[in-house]
């Protein structure tokens, strides 16, 4: 969006032209940068699902299962990394190799 674009969202007393904007930029104006380190419960899940798998359901709550809730009532963005290193064979039912 560009100065210009922001410009019309304005009257030319400086209001906004759609009142139900004014909420919504307020609450930004509230928001603080940054993040919520969840290593250890994302951990906890891959183990949980058998180590070489992660799942997160879309009815999950995740402020509760990460006990965090950075921003209340403003959307988040959970980034996740796997990588499985080696292989457990003890920890996987289905391997076809002979350990």
């Amino acid at each position: 969006m560009t100065a210009s674009d922001n410009s019309r969202l304005l009257n030319s007393d400086g209001t906004l032209r759609l009142p139900h904007l004014a909420k919504e930029l307020t609450a930004a104006n509230d928001l603080t940068l940054g993040h919520v380190d969840v290593t250890e419960h994302v951990q906890q899940r891959v183990e949980s699902c058998g180590g070489g798998e992660i799942t997160f359901t879309v009815d999950e709550d995740l402020a509760a299962t990460f006990s965090a809730n950075p921003n209340k009532g403003s959307p988040k963005q959970l980034r996740v990394s796997l990588t499985v290193l080696g292989h457990d064979s003890e920890r996987m039912t289905l391997s076809d190799e002979i350990t």
